[in-house]
């Protein structure tokens, strides 16, 4: 027993080593942050989206989910998702509304396909039929959407248009969970009725329309509220892990959406247990090195945003 909890210890502790020492050696100077930055964020980025996927299937788990009978009692709704879905996308304009912010965020998704790097590519070169970047620069915005959409690339080969294809699978998405809440708390034609009335925000159908990340931002908050009311309703170690974790998510998508991670945990303490930390050790162990590209992006953009 002493044993394993010095082994426990160490487990808890080894994860800083790293994020001192990348933190500590960044400050030498900007360029050292700069590289540092462009050359880990990625690989960091996806151990982020692994953990986040790990612990969705353990929260899952937990509640016992069955995917046959989810299917089955959800069928309608996702058909009526997927049919308002199309006809949006065939009813509003597709194109990038905010040019400069969509296509700097396109030209991250570009450099982490090709480079596996955190640059926005300013400048580049074709020639044997690959792009050779000339000039790069640090990206404003945090890099979940753009490392989002580079898998879309990496599925479909990289173009431009792949962006509007992951905006519409996130509308689809987010309607089928609206409706799927909406008729576990009420019934099916008020859960209709839910999905159209959030078809009638102008704003909804723009954006997510757009090459822009805010329709993510909106699926991803959504997700913390949902977990935060499960988990408010019935804490547990579960629940409070995966809350932490989507709530690192959704951080990374807007440089504001940090603020909500304080502002929830603040607001959820009297919840939160000492043992719910002992029971998921590693995602809360891993939070200061998952933080790292934030917080080197925020230092290397200061007065750019």
């Amino acid at each position: 027993m002493p044993n394993y909890k010095k082994f426990k210890w160490i487990s808890v502790i080894l994860p800083f080593i790293p994020f001192l020492f990348l933190l500590i050696y960044s400050f030498q100077s900007r360029h050292t942050m700069t590289e540092l930055f462009a050359g880990t964020s990625y690989y960091i980025i996806f151990l982020l989206c692994i953990v986040w996927l790990f612990q969705f299937i353990r929260f899952l788990n937990h509640l016992d989910f069955s995917l046959m009978k989810w299917v089955k009692t959800c069928l309608p709704g996702i058909m009526v998702s997927l049919i308002l879905t199309v006809m949006v996308f065939t009813a509003v304009p597709v194109k990038f509304k905010i040019l400069n912010d969509e296509t700097n965020l396109l030209a991250v998704s570009q450099s982490m396909l090709y480079h596996k790097e955190a640059y926005r590519i300013t400048m580049g070169k074709y020639y044997f039929g690959n792009l050779h970047p000339v000039e790069v620069a640090v990206p404003n915005r945090p890099l979940l959407f753009p490392f989002v959409t580079h898998l879309v690339h990496s599925v479909l080969g990289y173009h431009y248009q792949n962006v509007f294809i992951l905006n519409f699978l996130i509308m689809f998405f987010f309607l089928s969970g609206v409706h799927i809440a909406g008729q576990k708390t009420t019934d099916t034609y008020s859960a209709l009725a839910a999905v159209i009335l959030v078809l009638t925000y102008p704003v909804f159908t723009i954006y997510g329309t757009s090459g822009g990340y805010d329709l993510f931002s909106t699926l991803f908050f959504a997700i913390v509220m949902t977990v935060l009311y499960r988990f408010l309703k019935s804490p547990n170690p579960e629940g409070f892990a995966f809350l932490w974790i989507s709530l690192l998510m959704f951080s990374n998508i807007r440089y504001e959406s940090c603020i909500f991670f304080f502002i929830i945990l603040i607001a959820s303490t009297k919840y939160i247990k000492l043992e719910y930390f002992k029971s998921h050790t590693y995602v809360f162990t891993l939070t200061p090195i998952l933080s790292l590209p934030f917080i080197w992006q925020r230092l290397l953009s200061i007065g750019t945003y």
